[in-house]
């Protein structure tokens, strides 16, 4: 009988086989459970990237939301609120004037639907502070539909220069 304790180098040799086939059968486990990984982790990338909106879009989102809150949260504005909520519109309403050209008429009618929703969700602040007695805020929003105004008037003056 021959025993592995007696001869090393069939020992040894014995080992090395037996570890070299472990490692390829686990080095090849987890190369396809990386390989399924790494193609669902690229799937979900491409997705994303696909699928993310337009910069035209962005804007007529952040008014959504915007006028969703304005609805929903604006009587318990802040006046740090309300500037924020200002720059958000602000910033929302100079990104829809670059992109004036690139909306449908659709979108244009949602945008400006969006947009009269925000504007009487400052109008609201505006009573709603008045009420309250709270000057401050008051004062804020006034400031917001000034500038506001000032948006409509050049959102309507680029306007008129596009179409026909």
């Amino acid at each position: 009988m021959l025993y592995l304790s007696e001869h090393p180098f069939l020992f040894a040799h014995f080992l090395n086989s037996f570890y070299l086939a472990l490692y390829k059968s686990l080095y090849a486990t987890i190369m396809k459970r990386m390989n399924k990984f790494l193609l669902f982790a690229l799937f979900m990338v491409s997705l994303l990237t696909l699928s993310s909106c337009s910069p035209k879009m962005a804007p007529v989102n952040t008014l959504r939301r915007l006028s969703t809150n304005l609805e929903t949260k604006g009587e318990t504005y802040s006046l740090k609120d309300w500037n924020k909520a200002k720059n958000k519109y602000v910033k929302a309403n100079q990104k829809i004037v670059k992109h004036r050209s690139e909306y449908s008429t659709a979108e244009l009618a949602e945008i400006a639907t969006l947009q009269a929703k925000c504007i009487t969700g400052f109008g609201k602040g505006v009573t709603m502070s008045a009420a309250r007695g709270v000057a401050g805020v008051t004062a804020g929003v006034k400031s917001v539909i000034d500038e506001i105004k000032e948006l409509i008037e050049a959102f309507g003056k680029k306007g008129s220069n596009t179409q026909p």
